[in-house]
């Protein structure tokens, strides 16, 4: 047990084995199952939202290339009058996109 209280989530972990088998009268293996799975459907719904939430970003990342595009070119542009109009299209274009769509994690 006492490689066990340095992780925290192990403790908790252990501990919750040991309830499920003192108070509920499980046998070990059953204990040890019972906690598993009522750990995984805990953590379920945290990797359904993490799964949504990297597919929208992709497709916000996707949607931006535009606005990318024209940064680099605003990078690239060696007049600074088109620089700068090159760097507001960017920015009004990013605007818009944001708010038609809402950032990333917005979804």
């Amino acid at each position: 047990m006492a490689k066990a209280a340095a992780w925290p989530n192990t403790y908790w972990f252990m501990q919750g084995i040991q309830w499920a088998h003192d108070s509920l009268g499980l046998q070990w293996w059953a204990a040890i199952a019972a906690v598993n799975l009522l750990t995984r459907l805990i953590t379920v719904p945290l990797a359904v939202m993490q799964q949504k939430g990297s597919a929208n970003t992709v497709v916000y990342s996707h949607q931006l290339v535009p606005v990318q595009q024209m940064q680099k070119a605003a990078a690239a542009a060696t007049n600074p009058a088109e620089k700068q109009k090159l760097l507001r299209a960017a920015q009004q274009a990013y605007n818009e996109h944001k708010a038609q769509h809402g950032g990333p994690w917005s979804k």
